[in-house]
């Protein structure tokens, strides 16, 4: 039965399946980011606005014209600052397909922490089926940052696994950085007395916030 069932699952035919599940799940993610960038994604709207404000000395926590009130802190909008040097479609379209590739990257990242070696076709498949989402489709839609930090902090858990705390620690900083409630991973690492990368992740930090007091 289990020979039945592997010469099924290696077929030609699962694997054609699976691609046509695959190229037409691409050609909808396609259409769904030229909808949104033909449109506006609002959580990028309104960091992108702020950041803007940041750099005119504005308060943005008070700009009663943004979309929603900034939820993050100051150093967070770092990342968002060389996209104001260009038009705001422009900075959107550039952010949705970084978003994208973010998350195809963190499947990637997942798998190999999780198999070591990966098969052409359980990827696409997971891919296909991840873009197929509601939260997928939701964070894309909105603009929201996830995809980005969710690379961020596999890249950190991935240079933990291979013994580079500098690196681990460098990816965690930044990932705390983008969505402030990361720095609950400083747990993980402390308990298991990882200093250097735990201090690595905290210059990080500093260096975020001096950069944001030096503008």
């Amino acid at each position: 039965m289990k020979k039945v069932l592997k010469e099924i699952l290696n077929s030609r035919w699962i694997t054609l399946v699976v691609e046509v599940i695959f190229v037409s799940t691409l050609i909808l993610t396609l259409f769904s980011i030229y909808k949104i960038i033909t449109s506006n994604a609002p959580d990028f709207s309104v960091l992108w606005s702020a950041s803007k404000d940041l750099l005119a000395s504005k308060n943005f926590y008070v700009n009663k014209e943004l979309y929603t009130g900034v939820g993050y802190p100051p150093n967070t909008l770092l990342f968002y600052l060389p996209l104001t040097q260009v038009p705001y479609k422009v900075a959107q379209a550039f952010f949705l397909f970084l978003s994208t590739f973010c998350l195809v990257f963190s499947i990637f990242i997942s798998l190999v922490l999780i198999f070591k070696r990966i098969d052409r076709r359980a990827f696409l498949f997971i891919v296909a089926m991840v873009f197929l989402s509601f939260p997928t489709k939701f964070t894309l839609g909105m603009g929201q940052n996830n995809a980005i930090a969710l690379m961020l902090i596999l890249l950190s858990l991935y240079f933990f696994v291979l013994k580079k705390d500098y690196l681990s620690g460098l990816f965690l900083g930044l990932s705390i950085v983008l969505k402030t409630i990361f720095g609950f991973f400083l747990l993980f690492y402390l308990l298991r007395s990882k200093w250097q990368l735990i201090t690595v992740s905290l210059f990080t930090l500093a260096i975020s916030v001096l950069l944001i007091m030096a503008i």
